[in-house]
């Protein structure tokens, strides 16, 4: 095994090359979880907003409008949510219409 100090790092048995393919990497996971996140967030339409404000201030207030810890949140309390945010949801194509029977039925 060799020891060898870089910038104060003590890296054993670790090139400088594994070093960076695992920074690279890390940097294009980081970008690709940002990137995925904008685009939940750019991806909800104004009529989805209107239709469910009532359910996301009933069930899930503490998050932000479009980020997928909301996503999450909705969907937890699908069989909660009102008829008129699941039809909306629905015609969007943002859940699948077979929910829409399931909201009739309430």
């Amino acid at each position: 095994m060799r020891l060898f100090s870089t910038t104060g790092l003590i890296h054993a048995g670790v090139s400088h090359a594994a070093l960076s393919v695992a920074f690279v990497v890390t940097l294009v996971l980081v970008n690709l979880i940002s990137a995925s996140e904008a685009a939940a967030k750019r991806g909800v339409p104004d009529s989805v907003k209107v239709a469910c404000s009532g359910d996301y201030k009933r069930f899930c207030p503490g998050y932000e409008v479009g980020s997928s810890k909301l996503d999450r949140c909705m969907r937890s309390n699908g069989k909660r949510l009102s008829n008129v945010c699941v039809r909306e949801l629905v015609d969007k194509g943002m859940v699948p219409r077979s929910l829409l029977s399931k909201a009739r039925r309430r």
